[in-house]
């Protein structure tokens, strides 16, 4: 209705512009695992991996959370909200470094769990050389800090166990004989002295030792409190076991619950749910089928949702049976649950999922010794640069948008032949190729229909649905008549317009790649009457080419 005016003169009026809907941001993670501190259970908004060392500290042995966030931001992740899971019960190991001097030295397994059960520090004279002039007594005076562990065996139960020995001969650890027993040196630290053991006020508080230690070991952090200004003494040398660490399981229910209100993300990954019953049992095929469980648990979330997607990690060592034999077959029974294999149950079908195999070596950023880690948090990375890249309707693989540049090696070289199990399974597979490097080789969902079998199209759709419901907001009690019904299908068609023209629909022409209805013929007065207005969109959406067949033949030439 117009303005009424009472005199003569110049008014002005603002005319409300055209309402546009904005595309959602597809790219925000969201992590849920085990940290060294941080707030618990309260999604934390993460800009960068400093910024996520300084909320939850560094990585930790056995403890993935920390490796997927450094993997996400790698790969080209720009911003991630991260969940601290609660131990439900356990305790970290411990040990008590002798000293004197009214100084208390504590080390502390970097986590909760009996894992650390294995772990031991020596305590030995500094092992660097020395000026010839230095006298014995001040060589004796300088000491080196060794994390070791006893050499282990193939065919270890455990997962902690297992990942030791293959950390070790992955890294061609050194070994140390002490008092007859041999033991792999699995870090060091060297040339401290007992001034080292003060706290220094320009360190926040802690000493040299603790500053050196903690956040660059991967198994154990120091802790050094003084009750006197007596001179300590530097520790005695010897061999100190890490004890009473207790098996302990992470509450990530909870710690998914704690996601409910969060409305900005749309991707994400539990890597820690490959050590979710690792200490409750040592039959691997249990742990596997107690992991699918939790994942189970989190597509359950997501589809409920209906705005995010999951994507999981398989368990380590999957495919390698007891006798230390590859068999492929194991990834896809693990998937399917298929009842006369270990991993019968409840199978992973969703078409808000996806599964990478295998874990992936990467250089370890604190020591450059190699490490092996689940694939979930470089997946997600290559997620978000492919949409801020070229949209969320392509699909993230291939050897453009599928490299993994943090990734040195893989667990599993997987063949043709073998991937050829797999991938109709829907598990998406990171191979190693000839001149192109280690590549997401694979872009299917979990999702047994055919509608759904690609990610890039679920995540085109979820895309789509979430940034029309977020812009048509204003609509709801408007008027319910024509102007309404033309308003919104204008803005609807600009929106899809744009996606057409980037690319993510398929058809010659917007009338091709789309259509919307939203006129008498879905509203008639009965439901207008009842409050209803309904908006029918159909798109085409644009499948990636996953089988180029190239045909070649001999042309003939005509006399």
């Amino acid at each position: 209705m117009a303005n009424k005016y009472s005199h003569p003169g110049v008014f002005v009026e603002e005319i409300p512009g055209t309402r546009t809907i904005e595309g959602i941001s597809t790219d925000v993670a969201a992590f849920i695992g085990v940290a060294e501190t941080g707030p618990i259970n309260q999604p934390t908004y993460v800009t960068s991996w400093d910024d996520y060392a300084r909320n939850f500290g560094g990585f930790l042995w056995n403890r993935y959370l920390a490796y997927a966030v450094y993997s996400f931001f790698n790969e080209g992740g720009r911003v991630c909200y991260v969940v601290r899971a609660a131990a439900n019960t356990g305790t970290p190991a411990t040990a008590s470094i002798p000293t004197s001097g009214g100084m208390t030295v504590t080390a502390s397994a970097t986590s909760e769990g009996s894992w650390a059960s294995d772990i031991s520090i020596l305590i030995k004279n500094y092992s660097g050389s020395y000026p010839e002039t230095t006298e014995s007594q001040e060589e004796s005076s300088i000491f080196d800090i060794n994390v070791v562990t006893p050499v282990l065996t193939k065919g270890e139960s455990s997962l902690s166990r297992q990942l030791l020995l293959l950390y070790v001969s992955k890294n061609g650890l050194p070994t140390i004989d002490v008092e007859g027993t041999a033991y792999y040196v699995l870090e060091k630290f060297s040339g401290f002295t007992a001034n080292d053991l003060i706290a220094d006020s320009s360190s926040d508080g802690l000493s040299p030792f603790e500053s050196r230690i903690n956040g660059l070991s991967l198994f154990i952090s120091i802790s050094c409190t003084r009750s006197s200004d007596s001179a300590p003494s530097r520790p005695t040398n010897g061999l100190i076991r890490l004890t009473g660490g207790q098996a302990t399981d992470f509450n990530f229910s909870a710690a998914l619950a704690a996601l409910d209100l969060v409305q900005g993300f749309s991707i994400l990954a539990l890597p820690d749910s490959v050590t979710y019953s690792s200490e409750s049992t040592t039959d691997s095929a249990q742990q596997a089928v107690n992991q699918r469980t939790l994942i189970q648990t989190a597509l359950t979330m997501v589809e409920a949702r209906g705005n995010v997607f999951f994507v999981a990690d398989p368990p380590f060592g999957l495919a390698t049976k007891s006798d230390n034999t590859v068999d492929i077959t194991r990834v896809k029974d693990f998937k399917e649950a298929t009842q006369n294999s270990d991993f019968a149950g409840n199978a992973l079908n969703s078409q808000y999922g996806a599964l990478y195999y295998p874990w992936l070596w990467i250089n370890n950023p604190t020591n450059s010794a190699r490490i092996i880690i689940p694939p979930s948090g470089a997946a997600l990375g290559c997620y978000a640069a492919t949409d801020n890249s070229i949209g969320v309707f392509k699909a993230p693989a291939g050897v453009n948008d599928g490299k993994i540049s943090i990734a040195v090696d893989l667990e599993t070289q997987v063949t043709d032949k073998q991937q050829d199990l797999l991938n109709p399974a829907g598990i998406d597979v990171i191979r190693s190729l000839l001149k192109y490097g280690i590549t997401i080789w694979g872009a299917r969902t979990l999702s047994l229909d055919p509608e759904w079998t690609y990610v890039s199209v679920r995540r085109l759709i979820i895309y789509i649905e979430q940034s029309i419901y977020e812009s048509v907001q204003w609509v709801v009690f408007e008027p319910n008549d024509q102007r309404l019904w033309a308003t919104v299908s204008r803005d609807i068609t600009a929106f899809l317009t744009q996606i057409w023209r980037a690319g993510g629909l398929f058809g010659a022409t917007p009338n091709e790649a789309f259509y919307i209805i939203c006129d008498s013929s879905n509203n008639p007065p009965k439901l207008r009457d009842q409050g209803y207005l309904y908006i029918d969109v159909g798109i085409a959406t644009v499948k990636p080419a996953e089988f180029v067949v190239l045909r070649v033949t001999q042309k003939t030439l005509m006399a």
